[in-house]
């Protein structure tokens, strides 16, 4: 399906946008004189597309976005008609241009050989101290923002920095433990 809205975007002329897949569970209850008869329970995927235009008024630059939600039963000429709408509304919207980060969020793990490439991650931020003390965290200063109305700091390119740092608790678990839970085999024994 993603590859079905991803052709459906290069086809529509779109270049800027973001797809992000959601599982949803669904309940559909038939009743019968007031008393539940039927319940149905079904997984399904939702598709949120986020598009973006760059656009000039004048002299000024902005990038606006709108988002469409597109679900598995839609044919190609929904989805197309959907991402259209949502690029024309984007149009409407009047951000002031800034550039769109790439590859933010880390693509999902479908098997265990990527998995190593996750754990790396983990291992690699407790290294840098990224889980110990909220100064070894560093953020592109480019891409700092102030809030209208509170006036906190934002930081554009993905990452959050809380407003209470908690640190990683070393004392009551080791790294042996800390292993072991990661891998579910905490778990997986506790529950034979």
């Amino acid at each position: 399906m993603i590859e079905q809205i991803q052709n459906i975007l290069h086809e529509s002329g779109i270049s800027l946008w973001r797809i992000t897949e959601t599982d949803k569970k669904t309940a559909e209850l038939y009743y019968i004189k007031k008393e539940l008869d039927i319940p149905r329970f079904k997984d399904m995927k939702e598709y949120r597309v986020e598009v973006f235009r760059d656009f000039t008024e004048g002299e000024e630059r902005f990038l606006g976005s709108s988002t469409a939600f597109i679900l598995p039963g839609m044919d190609d000429n929904e989805i197309r008609r959907s991402l259209m709408d949502a690029f024309r509304a984007a149009s409407y919207v009047k951000n002031p241009y800034y550039e769109l980060p790439e590859g933010i969020q880390k693509p999902h793990v479908p098997s265990d050989s990527d998995l190593k490439e996750y754990e790396m991650d983990f291992e690699n931020r407790l290294k840098h101290g990224e889980l110990m003390n909220p100064d070894s965290i560093h953020f592109d200063d480019s891409q700092k923002f102030q809030t209208l109305r509170q006036h906190r700091t934002v930081y554009g390119g993905g990452g959050i920095m809380p407003d209470a740092f908690v640190p990683l608790d070393t004392l009551q678990y080791t790294r042996f433990h800390r292993q072991l839970a990661a891998k579910s085999i905490i778990t997986d024994q506790s529950l034979r």
